[in-house]
């Protein structure tokens, strides 16, 4: 992002323009899209937006059931946990009600699952199963997804903190036998010529539509 705000300065006599700041944050752990502002200003406009909830976010997670596909809720599945977060121990934890600070997360929609011969699977066990879901947050809490999804018994893989079985990377997109249609419009809608992201999405969900391996 910084080469692209950066390229083509004008030469080495000319000062760079100042790097993008960043409006919000994403766990350490946690990939996805963050918005920037070029100015001060800019990102105290984005964050107004953020904070009036004027901005709709979705996230995504690999989430394995702890009873299994038949334990599975029944969505959309509205997690109202209040949550508390003991920062010596970087750890948060859903709490009673009043002993913490409320917290509400929605899990919509399901986008498939993965299977147990196909990258998921507990390492050097018999295959837990692993799902895709979308996640939407009402409020912004530290560790708020993590920490809802463990309580419902929907821990993420992987996140061993919070109760996630260490699972195998999928071999294509998520690992879901065919990649979700949003995930399509999405590219399509915000490809770049030229990124190698894009084209590296691209190339990615290609190949899981025709049955390949990425």
């Amino acid at each position: 992002l910084a080469e692209h705000f950066c390229a083509g300065g004008g030469g080495a006599a000319s000062p760079l323009p100042p790097l993008p700041k960043p409006a919000h944050r994403l766990d350490a752990p946690v990939s996805g899209l963050v918005c920037c502002g070029r100015t001060s200003a800019d990102v105290r406009r984005l964050q107004r937006h953020i904070a009036a909830r004027r901005v709709e976010k979705r996230y995504l997670a690999r989430v394995r059931c702890v009873g299994g596909r038949a334990a599975f809720p029944p969505l959309p599945l509205t997690i109202d946990a209040p949550l508390a977060f003991d920062s010596g121990r970087c750890l948060g934890a859903v709490v009673g009600k009043g002993e913490g600070k409320e917290a509400t997360t929605v899990v919509e929609e399901c986008w498939g699952w993965v299977a147990s011969g196909g990258g998921g699977g507990r390492k050097g066990g018999g295959g837990d199963e692993t799902a895709v879901v979308v996640l939407r947050i009402v409020t912004g809490r530290k560790h708020q997804i993590r920490c809802h999804l463990q309580h419902a018994g929907l821990p993420i893989a992987n996140d061993t903190r919070y109760g996630g079985a260490e699972v195998h990377a999928p071999p294509s997109a998520f690992g879901l036998p065919v990649p979700p249609p949003a995930l399509a419009r999405l590219l399509r809608a915000g490809f770049v010529a030229g990124c190698e992201a894009c084209a590296f999405a691209r190339d990615l969900l290609a190949a899981a539509a025709e049955g390949g391996e990425a």
